[in-house]
């Protein structure tokens, strides 16, 4: 969409001002979007933000910066680059509070497989797939701040690459964000992440296509460098949850409702998502994701603060009058000692790692894909038992990848850790089907599609 523009020179303007055009360039810089100017800057311009408009390659840009530039100079000549917050093609704005909309469309393109077509003979006719048209299916979804429709449409391409001719199948997925009223771009942006996040976790990757304004004369793109973000993603799979009619509105209405309270979390779990990290980092994520998410959704705690910090304004003062403490420790350390044992009960009221894990399980005993999790890991003689031992196997998988000290008993290596540690990530995605509001069996019915990101390997 905005590939044409990146790196050719255009003539650019702050939107209030038209006498003054001055030269510069657009360019992508890793996840960020950026303008350069030489020997030009905004010092004048008290906003933190500037709306700028401009013409490259013959295409009308609107674009707000952010008024603090990155200067660098060569030979006299000062460079200055600005980041962009948003960037719109096809009309100039003159305001930034004037930048209102009343729809957004917002376009994912979903893959669904990839076939290299000289793996057929010449006998062997082309998938029949190649000369399906489905219809678009569509929905609509009423929020509490708009009404949502959804068109999902099946489609194909042929391409060419060194293996020669594939056929692609995916599915181009629509959705139309619709106001009462018009909207200012930042009222719409907490939106837009919002259902950017949940396509990442339904799809499996972080990437909006595009974005644009539907409007009788001509259509506005828009890009927001925080929601195109892209990574290094291998093929995609269908998405997570088939959509119908039944589903969709608890779906949608839930995330909106939790995802302020849950955004943390979430966070956690989609910088995972495409990244490098080792096993052991992504294994202390997962935990960190679960134990944030207990935080979030249960009390966790063995007795009140209150009471607690009763108990401890008394234990304080026994502690420095203790029998033989002057036999175990020397003068010169025993303030830092007392210091020490004061401090390591600050949180003892509050449930431990295994604590917390165990009362999330207990929520998934109906699961059949978390069942099939304990009975891989443990061998125990009842359920519960095999939950605790689950338990303890990442507590103590916790404890040594984060201080790398004796190895505990329930310590796991090799491909068992890295099958512990997908583990894991399997009871996240649990956890937020949960959070959609899906019932036992409705997450068991996702659970069974190996299509759905779910490893084989727990059937075998």
């Amino acid at each position: 969409m905005f590939d044409e523009i990146f790196g050719k020179l255009g003539n650019f303007w702050v939107s209030d001002n038209d006498k003054e055009i001055v030269p510069g360039y657009i360019n992508q810089k890793n996840n960020d979007f950026e303008i350069s100017f030489v020997n030009v800057d905004f010092n004048d311009y008290d906003d933190d933000y500037i709306l700028l408009n401009g013409v490259v390659e013959n295409k009308k840009l609107s674009l707000i910066i952010i008024n603090d530039p990155i200067k660098s100079t060569h030979a006299k000549v000062i460079n200055n680059t600005y980041y962009i917050r948003y960037l719109f093609e096809g009309k100039h704005y003159n305001n930034k509070d004037n930048i209102k909309f009343e729809n957004i469309n917002i376009k994912i393109d979903n893959i669904l497989s990839t076939i290299n077509l000289h793996s057929f003979s010449t006998i062997t006719p082309k998938p029949d797939i190649l000369l399906i048209k489905e219809p678009t299916n569509e929905y609509v979804v009423d929020l509490n701040e708009f009404n949502l429709e959804i068109f999902l449409k099946p489609k194909s391409t042929i391409g060419y690459s060194s293996n020669g001719q594939y056929a692609k199948f995916n599915e181009e997925i629509i959705l139309k964000l619709n106001y009462d009223e018009p909207k200012t771009i930042t009222e719409i942006y907490p939106h837009i992440v919002k259902i950017k996040d949940l396509f990442t976790f339904l799809t499996g990757k972080s990437e909006i296509i595009g974005l644009y304004e539907s409007s009788k004369n001509k259509e506005i793109n828009m890009l927001f460098p925080i929601v195109t973000r892209k990574y290094n993603l291998k093929p995609q799979h269908n998405t997570l949850i088939q959509f119908n009619e039944n589903n969709l509105e608890k779906i949608f209405n839930n995330w909106f409702e939790n995802y302020d309270s849950l955004k943390g979390v979430y966070d956690l779990y989609f910088s995972t998502i495409g990244s490098n990290l080792s096993s052991e980092t992504l294994f202390l994520t997962y935990c960190q994701i679960l134990e944030s998410y207990h935080r979030k959704r249960y009390l966790g705690e063995y007795v009140s603060k209150e009471k607690f910090e009763d108990f401890k304004s008394k234990f304080t003062p026994c502690a420095t009058k203790m029998d033989g403490l002057d036999e175990i420790v020397s003068k010169e350390n025993k303030g830092q000692f007392l210091n020490k044992i004061i401090n390591s009960i600050q949180f003892c009221y509050e449930f431990t790692l295994k604590d917390r894990l165990k009362e999330i399980f207990n929520e998934f005993k109906k699961c059949e894909l978390f069942i099939k999790i304990i009975d891989k890991f443990t061998d125990e003689e009842t359920f519960d038992k095999g939950i605790k031992t689950y338990c303890d196997i990442v507590k103590d998988g916790r404890n040594y990848y984060t201080h790398y000290g004796e190895e505990p008993e329930h310590l796991l290596k090799g491909i068992e850790f890295f099958e512990l540690t997908d583990s894991l990530n399997l009871i996240i995605k649990m956890i937020f089907l949960k959070e959609f509001g899906l019932t036992d069996s409705e997450i068991n019915n996702i659970t069974k599609n190996p299509r759905f990101n779910f490893v084989e390997y727990y059937e075998n």
